[in-house]
Order: structure tokens, then C-alpha cells, then sequence
């Protein structure tokens, strides 16, 4: 097909989009009758080259000015970060105290409601996990099903002291007598 074919037909000349392929490349790769121009292309390329090293001069002379530039924006990020890091170092330590002071806060009330309602220090562990509002409550209840599962004695009184001989018999005889009501 010809170049003036309309768009989107998919002749050889265009994209199957709709797009025309980019021009050919000019230069030693295109040919100008029977011999490539090398005395043209040698010469823009000395051009180019020309203007390469103009830039890369540019570039040394920049280069300090670039590496001063990246150690004040350090310098400054670096101030930064310590002040974050100090801000966050302040929080994490307020935060500690706050949770260390509600924990000494509870203990004594803790302490303070198993005083008053004379609870013992091994029966305080029935007292964790209440709020500190409810602790005096919490205390008090206990207190009275502690004195309500008062268990009874039945041991049977004091207790005599073994004998001062060695004889059993002699000893039982009188434990004997002792519960008949004979002393």
C-alpha cells in the first residue's frame, strides 16, 4: 500500500494502532547514492564529543558544590532524627512511668482496703484484677466469706504433755482415769 493509505488499515507502513513507525535513522546508517558520507558523520561525532566534554568539565566543577549540598542536608536530617528520636525516647519513658505510677497507685490501695478489713497478705492474691474502684467492695466481701468458712475445731482442747517416764502403761492408766473424769 501507499503512505497515503488512511490510519488503522495495518498496511506495512504504519503500527496496528493506528501509528506511524518512526522515521528511519539519519547518518552513516542511510546511504546517499553508492558510498556512505563518513567525512560528515566523523565530524558530528567530534562535535558531539566536543560537547561531551564540555559537560563532563561542568560535571568536576559541580562536584564539590554537590558533595557540600549532600553533607548539609545530612547534617540538617541528622538534627531532625535526633529530635525525633528524643521526642519519641521522651514518649516511651512517660508512658513507663505512667503505667509504673497506676501499679504503685493500686498496691497501696490494695494494701490499704486488705488493712482495713483484715484480710492476710496470702489471701490479697483474690483481690487482682479489680479496679481500684471496686476494691474496698471487693475486700470487704471477701472478708466476710473468709469469717463465714471459718473452719471448726476438733481437736479436743489443749493438749497434754507426754509423759515425764517411760512407761506407757503408766501413761495410758492416767489418760484413761482423765476421760472418766478421775484425776
Amino acid at each position: 500500500m501507499s503512505e497515503g493509505a488512511p490510519e488503522g488499515t495495518g498496511s506495512e507502513g504504519q503500527r496496528p494502532e493506528g501509528q506511524q513507525n518512526p522515521p528511519a535513522p539519519t547518518g552513516a546508517t542511510q546511504q546517499t547514492g553508492s558510498e556512505p558520507d563518513y567525512k560528515s558523520e566523523t565530524e558530528r561525532l567530534r562535535e558531539e564529543l566536543k560537547k561531551f566534554r564540555r559537560m563532563e568539565d561542568q560535571l568536576k566543577a559541580m562536584r564539590p558544590k554537590a558533595q557540600k549540598f549532600d553533607e548539609m542536608q545530612q547534617a540538617a536530617l541528622t538534627a531532625e532524627e535526633r529530635a525525633q528520636l528524643a521526642v519519641q525516647t521522651a514518649a516511651v519513658e512517660r508512658d513507663a512511668e505512667k503505667n509504673r505510677a497506676a501499679s504503685a497507685e493500686r498496691e497501696l490501695a490494695k494494701y490499704k482496703a486488705a488493712a482495713k478489713h483484715g484480710i492476710k497478705e496470702e489471701d490479697m492474691t483474690f483481690l487482682e484484677g479489680i479496679g481500684i474502684d471496686d476494691l474496698d467492695k471487693a475486700a470487704e466481701k471477701l472478708a466476710k466469706r473468709l469469717k463465714m468458712t471459718d473452719i471448726p475445731n476438733f481437736d479436743g482442747g489443749p493438749r497434754t504433755d507426754p509423759p515425764a517416764t517411760s512407761d506407757m502403761g503408766d501413761f495410758l492408766r492416767q489418760q484413761i482415769d482423765r476421760a472418766r473424769g478421775r484425776r
